[in-house]
């Protein structure tokens, strides 16, 4: 197996001051029922003229700033000409300038920022947080802090947590008046939502690759090439994954959100991409793409066809219909492009000979019976198959849930093959623990295993109708695109 040089380069993120005026969005009056502020009224609509509070004239999320530190410029929604959004990546601040019709005073003002997640946001779910404006920066927790007060318009840093879960959040701030008998929340909602990614710069996340060569390729990279062919002859294929298109982008949420995947799990890499693999593929979720080996191809597109991930995604983000037809090298090629438009670093891996093992034995089996002369396959029993060369891809990450060890890059495979506790899904596994023959940890090791290692076996059918080992083939499969696959749990 081979293995792609690095050097091991750590890399801190960086907090900068650098702030600009792009992205700048007026605030929206809505009545928002309080969910965590006891004892207070919420009300739609700007405080009174003569009521001497705040009141928010604009919003600025300094989109080109944030973007260029949190690496995520190149996402087509942060440079639409229309209405911009900010993409960000957890675990890094951001800074958001708030322009008031009077000047902020730290004394006498009392303003909060609220940032929501999902459909039903709730505090005890870490869903709904309410942030008040301080000093502390406490690690790996929301927090917000002003950097500088100039004339009528504040800056404030907000920090967010490197666990936070992924997706679109919506931002909101309050103003609030205090009276001796209770307190009244002017709340403003922003006409934009704020997607925040995995980020793997950040070495508190669980996605994290110390490698800026390797996350240059494997997250930043938006083409690249897919082997096919055989061992002997390998064939590169040019393949456009488009993360940074915005239907990329909303597809993956889309499809967490078809995957019924709870809100609370979209903070971990490896429910996400579990669900991901399985979501991919049409089989029996009414998922991205239908898999079709048949050779007849005539209500769809053949799938040598494919050039890239974009117009598979854009044709079933808006029919939000099952496209037809993929095979494993596309279905490898568009997984990569749902993980990388999240964050994770991704990469597609081609296995040559490569095993299918349908009933978990570890080996492939053929049987025979004698003829005359020679032998007959018994088709009947020949289930299991070697294919000239399979796709599926590899993704980084931490893995908590396994013994120290086994994080690094994880094994994922869209193609629909065997079943995964009940659904056409396989992974995340460990490549480590694959390597050291481990097959009982989660998720699938055994099937994943026998693609790259499982012995063929010959079994022929004797007079008396039991089969008798006659042979025994161990030619190991062939791998590529392999590159270090430790990293720390």
């Amino acid at each position: 197996m081979g293995t792609l040089s690095s050097r091991f380069a750590e890399r801190h993120v960086e907090r900068s001051e650098i702030s600009t005026r792009v992205g700048t969005r007026n605030l929206a009056y809505a009545w928002i029922e309080p969910i965590s502020v006891e004892g207070s009224e919420v009300r739609s609509g700007p405080p009174p003229d003569d009521s001497g509070l705040l009141k928010v004239i604009k919003v600025d999320l300094n989109i080109g700033a944030n973007t260029q530190r949190h690496k995520t410029s190149e996402y087509d929604v942060t440079e639409a000409v229309d209405r911009p959004q900010l993409v960000i990546r957890r675990g890094q601040a951001f800074d958001v300038d708030i322009t008031f019709n009077k000047e902020f005073n730290k004394q006498t003002d009392d303003i909060r920022l609220v940032f929501e997640f999902g459909k039903k946001p709730l505090p005890h779910k870490a869903t709904h947080i309410e942030i008040l404006l301080s000093d502390d920066d406490v690690y790996k927790q929301w927090g917000a802090r002003i950097l500088t007060i100039n004339e009528n318009t504040l800056v404030i840093r907000v920090y967010t947590p490197p666990t936070l879960f992924v997706g679109k959040w919506s931002f909101q701030l309050d103003v609030v008046k205090q009276d001796d008998a209770n307190s009244i929340v002017y709340r403003y909602s922003h006409d934009q939502s704020i997607y925040i990614l995995f980020n793997p710069w950040c070495r508190d996340d669980s996605t994290y690759l110390h490698d800026e060569d390797l996350l240059e390729e494997y997250v930043l990279a938006d083409t690249g090439t897919i082997y096919q062919g055989t061992a002997g002859k390998p064939s590169p294929r040019p393949w456009n994954f488009n993360q940074f298109e915005i239907v990329a982008l909303d597809c993956a949420l889309m499809v967490l959100d078809k995957s019924k995947l709870s809100m609370v799990s979209r903070g971990d890499p490896v429910q996400i991409v579990r669900r991901l693999s399985a979501m991919t593929n049409a089989k029996d979720d009414d998922g991205i793409l239908v898999g079709d080996w048949s050779g007849n191809y005539s209500n769809g597109t053949l799938p040598s066809k494919w050039v890239g991930s974009l117009d598979i995604l854009e044709q079933y983000y808006s029919t939000k219909k099952p496209v037809s037809y993929g095979q494993c090298w596309v279905f490898a090629g568009v997984l990569t492009t749902l993980c990388r438009t999240l964050g994770i670093p991704t990469r597609c891996v081609t296995n040559f000979s490569s095993a299918h093992d349908v009933d978990g034995s570890l080996t492939v089996d053929k049987f025979w019976k004698f003829a005359n002369p020679g032998y007959k396959p018994l088709d009947e029993y020949n289930s299991d198959s070697v294919w000239n060369f399979h796709v599926w891809n590899e993704v980084w990450m931490t893995r908590p849930d396994l013994p120290k060890g086994y994080g690094g890059w994880q094994a994922i495979d869209a193609t629909p093959q065997e079943t995964s506790d009940g659904i056409f899904c396989c992974g995340p596994m460990s490549v480590v623990a694959i390597q050291e023959g481990n097959v009982n940890l989660p998720y699938d090791g055994p099937f994943i295993f026998s693609e790259v290692n499982a012995d063929k076996i010959h079994w022929v059918r004797q007079p008396n109708g039991a089969f008798q080992k006659a042979a025994l083939d161990k030619k190991r499969a062939k791998t590529l695109n392999r590159a270090p696959n430790t990293a720390k749990n």
